[in-house]
């Protein structure tokens, strides 16, 4: 299944062309040639770079649908010189039907990096047959969810994702990858998915719900419950730990479970109120690495460490 799912998103990791650079800043007097980033959209060709500066002013929701286009923005925390992060309020990357006998235009091949997402991001293709595939979600703070329906080929990594968690529905190749996520994972009727080095942090809910066909690999659960129902199926567990008030493992036997660990405390450096299995809030303020003596230390897939420190994607010093 990993092989698979990696093989499907290697172009996501493989650098474009170089193309146009638009900027976008609603900062008073600005000259930038745009102050809202969906005129910016409407004016790019697929392939061009928006920046959006960092602004003490939200910028408005907009929707990429025909195009590929790559966001970036200045962080969700920024503390250097300039310290405004770029709010976005929501984020759409979906299609449009053209007409006239013209093929389903989508917005694959798109990316977004460094904005502090105060909804939500979506990601909607039209169809089996025309899908938003090749999507990059990077080093966000997405206050509310990420859900997609009618996806392929979506890497989400270095994101901390709020309590509305991660959704996706009629999709595949889908790589979670080293987030911290605040709510529920649930995954519908998808296949070919790898959910790796996240740390899930759900003191409200639980933090695994309906999945098919998904490899969760070297992950950290902590808070209320690990599962909320048994509706799991096709999935297979490998060298996670989970530290939640119920550690109840789905029984489906369809399910595989190898070299997990239950009920042990992760071992974080500095993570006060992680001493038991407790309703825990996430701080960013906190240390996630893994403290010496933590039994996630070379304990994830080929004696990497479990948690967001380690894997592929590992999350970066100074995410924010």
């Amino acid at each position: 299944m990993k092989t698979t799912v990696l093989s499907l998103t290697l172009a996501l990791l493989s650098a474009g062309a170089q193309a146009t650079i638009h900027h976008v800043d609603n900062n008073p007097n600005s000259p930038a040639p745009f102050s809202d980033i969906q005129s910016a959209v409407n004016a790019a060709s697929s392939g061009d770079t928006i920046y959006v500066v960092g602004s003490e002013t939200s910028y408005s929701n907009f929707s990429v649908t025909n195009k590929a286009v790559h966001i970036i923005g200045s962080g969700y925390e920024p503390s250097k010189q300039f310290p405004n992060p770029t709010t976005i309020s929501s984020v759409s990357f979906g299609h449009a039907n053209l007409g006239g006998g013209l093929p389903i235009a989508t917005s694959s091949g798109s990316s977004i990096e460094g904005c502090l997402i105060s909804g939500g991001i979506s990601l909607s293709g039209f169809n089996s047959s025309n899908r938003v595939s090749n999507i990059v979600l990077k080093r966000c703070k997405v206050l509310s969810f990420i859900g997609g329906d009618m996806t392929h080929s979506v890497l989400i990594t270095n994101n901390q994702i709020g309590n509305g968690g991660v959704s996706f529905n009629s999709s595949f190749g889908i790589i979670v990858s080293n987030n911290i996520i605040e709510g529920t994972y649930f995954a519908s009727t998808v296949s070919n998915m790898l959910v790796a080095n996240n740390l899930f942090i759900s003191p409200n809910s639980y933090g695994l719900n309906l999945s098919r066909s998904t490899a969760f690999d070297n992950n950290i659960f902590i808070g209320q419950d690990f599962i909320g129902t048994n509706d799991i199926q096709n999935c297979s567990f490998n060298n996670n730990i989970f530290y939640c008030l119920n550690n109840t493992l789905p029984t489906s036997t369809t399910n595989t479970f190898a070299n997990n660990i239950t009920g042990v405390n992760p071992g974080f450096v500095n993570a006060p109120g992680v001493t038991s299995p407790s309703l825990y809030n996430f701080d960013d303020t906190h240390n996630y690495n893994l403290a010496s003596g933590s039994p996630g230390i070379g304990a994830g897939t080929n004696g990497a460490n479990i948690g967001i420190y380690g894997g592929t994607y590992a999350w970066p010093e100074g995410g924010a």
